[in-house]
Order: C-alpha cells, then sequence, then structure tokens
C-alpha cells in the first residue's frame, strides 16, 4: 500500500505499480528487460507475476523473495 511504502521507503529508479492498478498499467512495464516483483511480504508480486504472463509478458520475471520485509531485514538500503 502507499501508506507501507511512505514508512518502509522504496528502491530507487523502480516503477511502482500497484496490483489494483497493473492491468490499466502494463504499458509502463519494459517487455524487453528482465522484471524482478515485490511487495512487502510476496503474496502480491505472486498475482503480479501472474498478471504479466497472462498479458504476454514473456522476459525473465522475478519475485523477490520475501518483499521489502526481507530487504529491509537483511538491512538493504531503501529510498524515502
Amino acid at each position: 500500500t502507499d501508506a507501507e511504502r511512505k514508512t518502509k521507503g522504496f528502491i530507487k529508479d523502480s516503477i511502482k505499480i500497484s496490483l489494483q492498478t497493473l492491468s490499466e498499467n502494463l504499458s509502463l512495464i519494459p517487455k524487453d528487460k528482465k522484471i524482478d516483483i515485490l511487495c512487502f511480504s510476496g503474496m502480491r508480486a505472486s498475482i503480479a507475476k501472474t498478471v504479466l504472463i497472462a498479458n504476454g509478458f514473456n522476459n525473465e520475471i522475478n519475485i523477490v523473495e520475501g518483499g521489502v520485509q526481507n530487504l529491509i531485514d537483511n538491512n538493504f538500503k531503501l529510498d524515502h
């Protein structure tokens, strides 16, 4: 959610699209580059990957295990 991103941070130069608006924003996502998907815990990222594949994204798509929480737990520096 936006509240999570504001309190926990985000990854610099990332494209931030909520699962709720993913279908409307597919044009923002490159089809010729590797895609790493993450959410706070990983659940929405899994759904997002399914949406991308169903919409013809054939590039490498990875779900970041554990999502943003895992990055925080492992001291990955997030931007605010």
